[in-house]
């Protein structure tokens, strides 16, 4: 078994080869992160990396983090940990709008907090044009892990599908999480979806298959 001050370390050096990696938006999530994990202290620290090599902990993140209803957020450890399924939100694509018609982005995500540091976030996100009240069209959509702060938590996606009715259009993505630690392996697959209509509203989900 490691020290904590060795795991720690092991934990320290991995960040720093992520954020040397990474690029644009990643790589200013990974650094927002690294700050708030900074401005713990060193015994917080240390209790957030042991949340992170704990298998029955991680269980829990990733059990919640596949139940958690949008717009809510559910409490591991007494409060230590936040698992929250975001607002969806609609934004407008600048520089895309002409007379009746525009293009929107509809956004949503999910994630999780260690003692507020955000550590984990899947996002699934449309753009999607419409005119005189009716949606013309999906030009792109992704769903990807948009931050990882964990070393032993992966994810993957597949099966991206995309439908529009001219007034909702929707579109998912298959995903599993897996946490593997030593000898130990613990997963979870599911669908993340959101939709968004020409009312500009929208709704997020995630579905264990």
């Amino acid at each position: 078994m490691k020290s904590e001050n060795e795991q720690k370390l092991n934990y320290e050096n991995w960040v720093d080869e992520q954020i040397d990696l990474a690029t644009g938006d990643e790589k200013t999530e990974l650094l927002n992160s690294y700050k708030q994990y900074k401005e713990l202290s060193n015994e917080e620290q240390e209790k957030f990396v042991e949340y992170l090599y704990n298998p029955q902990v991680q269980e829990q993140m990733i059990d919640a983090l596949s139940t958690v209803p949008k717009n809510s957020s559910r409490s591991l450890q007494g409060g230590d940990i936040e698992v929250t399924g975001d607002t969806p939100s609609i934004e407008h694509v600048p520089g895309k709008a002409k007379a009746a018609n525009a293009t929107n982005k509809a956004t949503y995500k999910r994630g999780i907090e260690v003692l507020g540091v955000r550590i984990f976030e899947s996002t699934i996100w449309v753009e999607y044009s419409y005119s005189n009240c009716k949606i013309t069209g999906s030009q792109t959509m992704n769903a990807y892990t948009s931050l990882n702060f964990n070393p032993l938590l992966s994810s993957s996606y597949s099966t991206k599908t995309v439908s529009n009715t001219g007034l909702v259009v929707v579109v998912s993505s298959k995903v599993n999480y897996s946490y593997i630690y030593q000898n130990l392996v613990y997963t979870k697959n599911g669908t993340i979806s959101i939709w968004a209509d020409v009312n500009d509203n929208s709704g997020g989900s995630f579905v264990e298959n």
